[in-house]
């Protein structure tokens, strides 16, 4: 990864963020630790560059590695903004949930009444019987628009920014997976309906987000679609080539989010900390696995490691990919975001994970 050494010593001197508080000689030695950890990660992987943060109620740390944009070599600082992929359906889950609690949506009722608007709607199979629980959970069969003529579509126009509409034509007339609440099947498609209804019922998808989530999280370095001002955004890279329009196109609710790792931080902690976003009940449905899926709840994936049960939910696309993970029993918020694509099946989050709590 090319960097001056200027840029270099510029990111050492003001990219470990902690707060006055938490400045420990233990937590400044866990930080050297763990940027050592994210610049080796990036180094062997040949990935650009990276954002760490991480938060515990006490210690709020950026960490960042590597360069944003190669035509410019312009480094990756704390508000350097990727793009979160499928990361971002745990922010649309929410804003569902908080109109479910709202009353104005119903988790258990079929959405058809709501997606019946769509053109030629009829020929998706499912869709008449389906309810919003089982297109956040995955439960409800629909097969996933994600595929390889849509990537082939896609890549002819990468500015193109598909609606629901565009991106359902892919599946409309395929077989269901399996009848709605009979199996689980990771599925784009159900989060494209959930944006659709978001629209229905705020005006845009934008708007229910800015409403539900962004507002109560404080989160103002996040987008929907292509960034606002693309200078602070990092540039995705694959196979050699720059994948930053493909995915700043990706405006449909199954990944609609550019964001920094402070503002993922700050969703992951708003929600399951602070509870500002959902009361009780709709978060005990959120980490809560369906009787198909354990280790999948309503927008959250739902795991568990030598340090306790962990709440999160990662994402790729070419050129970028994020990872979360909420420790509940400690409070403790780990989110990685990077502008390239892993070559190994590592999963950095267990190597931070391991030198976070083993320091503690």
């Amino acid at each position: 990864m090319p960097q001056t050494a200027v840029a270099r010593a510029f990111l050492l001197s003001l990219l470990l963020v902690v707060s006055p508080l938490a400045a420990t000689a233990n937590e400044t030695a866990f930080g050297r630790i763990a940027q050592e950890a994210l610049d080796t990660f990036l180094a062997t992987e040949g990935i650009d560059g990276g954002v760490l943060a991480i938060r515990d109620g006490e210690t709020d740390m950026v960490l960042a590695s590597g360069i944003a944009e190669r035509s410019t070599q312009r480094p990756v600082t704390a508000l350097t903004s990727f793009y979160a992929a499928s990361a971002g359906k745990m922010v649309v889950a929410a804003a569902i949930l908080a109109y479910v609690e709202d009353g104005i949506l119903d988790l258990d009722a079929s959405v058809w009444p709501l997606i019946s608007d769509l053109p030629d709607i009829t020929q998706l199979a499912n869709a008449d019987v389906v309810t919003l629980r089982q297109l956040l959970d995955h439960t409800s069969g629909l097969p996933d628009y994600l595929d390889d003529a849509f990537f082939e579509d896609s890549l002819d126009d990468p500015t193109k920014v598909f609606t629901p509409a565009d991106a359902l034509h892919y599946v409309y007339g395929i077989d269901p997976d399996f009848p709605p609440d009979e199996g689980f099947e990771y599925s784009n498609t159900n989060y494209v309906l959930l944006g659709h209804i978001l629209e229905k019922v705020a005006g845009s998808l934008e708007a229910a987000l800015e409403t539900k989530v962004f507002a109560k999280a404080g989160m103002r370095q996040t987008s929907v679609g292509r960034p606002t001002d693309t200078s602070v955004a990092a540039h995705g890279y694959s196979a050699g080539q720059d994948m930053s329009e493909l995915a700043w196109a990706s405006a449909l609710a199954d990944g609609p989010l550019t964001m920094t790792a402070g503002d993922l931080a700050q969703f992951l902690d708003t929600l399951f900390v602070r509870k500002s976003i959902l009361g009780p009940e709709s978060l005990r449905d959120m980490t809560s696995g369906s009787g198909q899926e354990e280790t999948y709840g309503l927008g959250m994936g739902l795991e568990e490691d030598a340090f306790g049960p962990w709440y999160g939910h990662s994402g790729g696309y070419d050129g970028f990919e994020s990872d979360t993970r909420h420790y509940p029993q400690t409070g403790t918020t780990l989110v990685i975001m990077i502008n390239g694509n892993q070559q190994s099946e590592e999963t950095f989050l267990d190597t931070i994970a391991a030198a976070y709590f083993n320091a503690q």
